[in-house]
C-alpha cells in the first residue's frame, strides 16, 4: 500500500484494519524506521451495532457490536477522531445518519451507482460536517482512486486538526467494476461460511 501511495503522488495515507489497531501502527512505524516520506495515519474500522465507523489515532481496540455513540464518546475521550465511512452504502455496513462524528466520507470508490455518495455529501453539508474521500483499498492497485485534499502544510497533528476544521475536499472516481465485483463476491462467501458454522 505504501509504495502505491507514493507512486500515485500521495503525501499521506490512512491505514485501517477491521476491528484491530495493530496494522496501522505497524505500517506507520515501518515507514518511520525506513525514512520514507509519507504520512501514515493509523486507524481502525470499527464494526458497531449500527454499521462501520473509522477511528483515527485509536488508543484501544473496540468491541465488535458496540453502540456507535459509545465508540464516538470513548474515541473522543482518548483524543482520537471519528469518521463515518460509506454511511449510506446499504450493503456495506453503512451507519446512516450519525451525530458526533468529526467527518463523513462523501466519496468512496467502491460503488456501482453514485447515489450513496451523493446522499453522504448532502447529509454532510446539511449538518456542516467536514468531508473526506477514501479509496477503501483492500488491494494495492486501488490506493488513491478516491482521496482527500487536506489544506495544511503541517504534520500529523495539523492534518487531524484540519480535518476536524473542515479544511478538506474529497475527490475521486469509482474503482474498476471487476474489483468491486470480486470484493463483493468475497464478502458474500465469507458471510455464507459464518452462517454455515
Amino acid at each position: 500500500m505504501v509504495f502505491y501511495a507514493l507512486k500515485r503522488g500521495l503525501d499521506g495515507i490512512v491505514i485501517c484494519d477491521h476491528n484491530t489497531i495493530e496494522g496501522g501502527y505497524r505500517i506507520a512505524e515501518w515507514v518511520d524506521n525506513n525514512d520514507i516520506e509519507l504520512l501514515v495515519i493509523p486507524g481502525v474500522e470499527v464494526s458497531t451495532s449500527r454499521g462501520h465507523l473509522i477511528v483515527l489515532l485509536p488508543q484501544r481496540d473496540f468491541k465488535i457490536g458496540e453502540h456507535p455513540e459509545e465508540v464516538i464518546k470513548t474515541a473522543h475521550k482518548d483524543g482520537s477522531i471519528v469518521i463515518a465511512p460509506h454511511p449510506f452504502h446499504r450493503f456495506r455496513h453503512g451507519i446512516g445518519k450519525i451525530k458526533g462524528v468529526d467527518a463523513i466520507e462523501v466519496i468512496n470508490s467502491k460503488y456501482i451507482l453514485s447515489y450513496s455518495n451523493k446522499l453522504a455529501e448532502i447529509y454532510a453539508h446539511s449538518e456542516n460536517i467536514p468531508e473526506v474521500g477514501g479509496s477503501d483499498s483492500h488491494i494495492p492497485s486501488t490506493v488513491g482512486i478516491a482521496y482527500t485534499e487536506v489544506y495544511t502544510a503541517g504534520g500529523m497533528d495539523d492534518v487531524i486538526e484540519a480535518v476536524c476544521d473542515g479544511k478538506t475536499k474529497a475527490f475521486g472516481e469509482r474503482a474498476p467494476f471487476q474489483t468491486i465485483a470480486t470484493q463483493f463476491s468475497w464478502s458474500i462467501k465469507r458471510r455464507v461460511k459464518k452462517i454455515m458454522r
